[in-house]
């Protein structure tokens, strides 16, 4: 899915979707890479390989009394799966992912906000679109509902 980062995430966009999260109660940290302790609560709150795209990327993180419940990655480096040969290759292309909001704290906005501030960091470093890779079917009218997100490539994951 791919999102133009128009004016709808200039600063103060961003600076509203953190205000949203820090009004709720939460804490935002921002930086490359992930504390050892996030990469653990994201393998055992998500599973899969997120934790080594974390690890890899720049990540907004939403704490809750210390603890992480939500966090985005964008701009992972070294990253060399399939669906990032096509619009991932273009130079005002950032990816976006993987972004989790622990289900527990779900329903809230929290997730809402934490991706409109991600969106806005992108922008903020020159991006001017961002790919939110290999989607699944059962988030994309999220992404379009959110951020107006558009499906810009499909592939057939068995065929990697």
């Amino acid at each position: 899915m791919l999102v133009d980062l128009d004016e709808r995430f200039d600063a103060s966009a961003g600076a509203a979707a953190r205000e949203r999260i820090e009004r709720a109660g939460y804490a935002l940290s921002e930086g490359r890479g992930a504390a050892d302790r996030t990469l653990a609560w994201i393998d055992d709150a998500f599973g899969g390989a997120w934790s080594s795209e974390a690890k890899n990327g720049r990540n907004i993180v939403v704490s809750n009394d210390g603890a992480p419940v939500a966090f985005a990655t964008f701009d992972p480096a070294e990253m060399r799966y399939a669906w990032l040969r096509g619009v991932a290759t273009h130079d005002d292309v950032c990816v976006f992912g993987p972004f989790g909001v622990d289900p527990r704290f779900r329903g809230n906005g929290i997730g809402a906000s934490l991706l409109i501030a991600a969106l806005v960091s992108m922008r903020d470093r020159g991006a001017r679109r961002a790919l939110i890779a290999a989607a699944g079917e059962d988030v994309v009218p999220y992404y379009e509902r959110v951020v107006g997100a558009r499906v810009a490539e499909r592939f057939d994951l068995g065929s990697f």
